[in-house]
């Protein structure tokens, strides 16, 4: 057999092997989402190896999301960059432009948008707990 055709060969099956290994990895990983039996016997690699650990997974996903991603030095870096601060601006420019063409009242907006219901009687509420804790701490001293 000529060496190119040999190695042309054995190219092709490593891949296809390769290829099949890959797959049936993955599957395993994956699928299926839950465990099946047969009788009382529990089918080997069900539920896969990621469903089955999925609050395990997720948990530890956070914590390392929260240990080196978020870190205070890297936010704080972000927030300090130019285009942050641009982007932030030309954000709050686009959304204060869109509220001051809508034909909403500002009680409608923040009503639809933030969920505030009632929000004239709440106003009023606040501002007088306010004013009544402010005479507290004023007259009563």
């Amino acid at each position: 057999m000529d060496p190119w055709m040999f190695i042309s060969f054995m190219v092709v099956v490593g891949a296809a092997l390769g290829g099949l290994t890959n797959a049936l990895a993955i599957r395993m990983l994956f699928k299926p989402h839950r465990a099946y039996y047969l009788g009382d016997w529990k089918v080997p690699f069900t539920p896969g190896l990621i469903p089955k650990r999925h609050k395990e997974i997720s948990v530890q996903l956070g914590q390392m999301v929260g240990t080196y991603l978020l870190t205070a030095e890297g936010l704080q870096k972000q927030i300090k960059h130019s285009s942050f601060k641009t982007g932030v601006t030309d954000w709050l420019e686009e959304e204060a432009s869109k509220i001051i063409h809508s034909e909403q009242t500002l009680v409608e907006y923040v009503e639809k948008t933030i969920g505030v219901p009632n929000m004239k009687e709440s106003t009023y509420e606040r501002t007088d707990k306010m004013i009544n804790a402010w005479n507290q701490s004023v007259f009563n001293e």
